[in-house]
């Protein structure tokens, strides 16, 4: 075994760092602290010893370097601030890597490690969504009984580092290696490693050619997926995972159907409709943090809907309105509402009109709130500046408001509470 292999193995990733969590044992926490620092040092033995070589590898080193090396890029449980650091330099020094290197990558450092596992919506050796789920409705349970890749931590690192590197052109010839397990990591039951596979999903849908995912019925499959992971709202990952889902969603619609098409605005309908109103708002109300991320993640898919978000009116100012009368409030979900509120007024315009008075009753109470509580040194003043933002953009979507008496009350009310002091 050569100097290189004997480093690389000293890399390999102890399976106890999947479950660390959950370990409570004194005894095996130490021993993983221990690990995790030694692993920083070897790491950097192996930047040492690949700056003597020049990187001169040859196909199968340089996969195995990546392959050790990848897992230590991201900020989990097994990275120092170090480690990361100095592996992001390993990668960065190596050759580009090409659709050779890739490819074996996939085949022999990847490709073994979720054998165990088939997907049972894949045709495994063409890529392909297939009719049926192989061996029928019920063989979900087998795939998840034989995850034997979880014995194998940052194996999702290795995956995104092949994702990120195909050229759209290089997609088709490895499709078959590619999807498998992207598909598994987005399927999993654990919200961590839906969200790395959302994570994933997200970085190839900037270089796979749209064709190419209908052709294999990868588009569908991939809404599938994100369907589900929307509607896992009480996991610790669940904010996160929610607007990495609503984001890929966005860009998968973007991809795989043509700007205004029934086809796209069906699919935007459900996004909005049926998953962040119908699922998250409704089932997950008393949860604030996955609240407040698919308040965040609102903007754009109210945009990319335009005027078709005005059936969804009624729902988008009940949810974007009760925080600004709330007391005491959140004032990050009262700054987020009311971006979220601005792009719904920008885009539903015709029909702000009546919903007039509840945004200026809301806005008034926000006011008060924010000049009662004293909050006007830290974010009071960035949501003071946000309100009157509301005010100016209903002026003017409803010249009324400035017009009649009664809601001239309400601004003047507004614009006093915000100016005086």
């Amino acid at each position: 075994m050569s100097s290189l292999s004997l480093l690389l193995s000293r890399l390999t990733i102890p399976s106890a760092f999947a479950r660390y969590e959950a370990v409570s044992e004194p005894e095996v926490i130490s021993q993983l602290e221990i690990w995790k620092y030694n692993a920083s040092r070897v790491l950097s033995e192996v930047k040492s010893l690949l700056d003597e070589k020049e990187n001169l590898l040859s196909m199968e080193e340089h996969a195995d370097v990546v392959s050790a090396v990848a897992p230590f890029t991201t900020a989990d449980t097994w990275v120092t601030s170090e480690s990361k650091i100095v592996s992001t330099d390993i990668l960065d020094q190596l050759p580009e890597p090409d659709a050779q290197l890739l490819e074996h990558i996939l085949i022999h450092n990847v490709k073994p490690l979720f054998v165990s596992a088939p997907h049972p919506h894949l045709n495994l050796s063409t890529g392909r969504r297939l009719a049926r789920p192989a061996g029928g409705p019920m063989n979900t349970q087998d795939f998840f009984e034989g995850q034997t890749w979880k014995e194998h931590p940052g194996t999702a690192e290795i995956v995104l580092y092949v994702v990120r590197n195909l050229k759209a052109s290089e997609y088709e010839g490895v499709w078959h290696l590619v999807i498998p397990p992207v598909m598994t990591l987005l399927d999993d039951y654990q919200g961590s490693y839906k969200l790395r596979g959302v994570q994933i999903v997200s970085v190839m849908l900037n270089n796979v050619p749209a064709q190419l995912l209908k052709r294999t019925g990868l588009d569908s499959l991939l809404i599938q997926s994100l369907s589900t992971c929307m509607g896992l709202i009480r996991d610790t990952e669940s904010p996160d995972l929610l607007r990495a889902s609503i984001a890929a969603w966005l860009t998968l619609t973007t991809k795989s159907t043509d700007v205004g098409s029934p086809e796209q605005f069906d699919r935007l309908s459900v996004l909005l409709g049926e998953h962040i109103i119908g699922s998250v708002w409704f089932y997950g109300s008393a949860i604030a943090p996955v609240i407040l991320a698919t308040v965040e993640a609102l903007p754009p898919v109210v945009r990319q809907l335009g005027i078709g978000s005005a059936r969804f009116l009624k729902a988008l100012m009940y949810q974007l309105l009760h925080p600004l009368q709330q007391n005491p409030a959140d004032a990050e979900m009262q700054l987020r509402s009311i971006d979220a509120l601005l792009v719904v007024m920008e885009e539903c315009a015709p029909r702000i009109s009546y919903w007039r008075g509840a945004i200026l009753n809301a806005v008034a109470r926000c006011f008060v709130a924010v000049k009662e509580d004293g909050k006007e040194r830290h974010q009071g003043s960035e949501l003071a500046v946000s309100l009157r933002r509301v005010c100016q953009e209903l002026s003017k979507l409803c010249p009324s408001v400035v017009e009649v008496r009664f809601y001239q009350t309400f601004v003047c009310i507004c614009l006093i509470v915000v100016w005086i002091g």
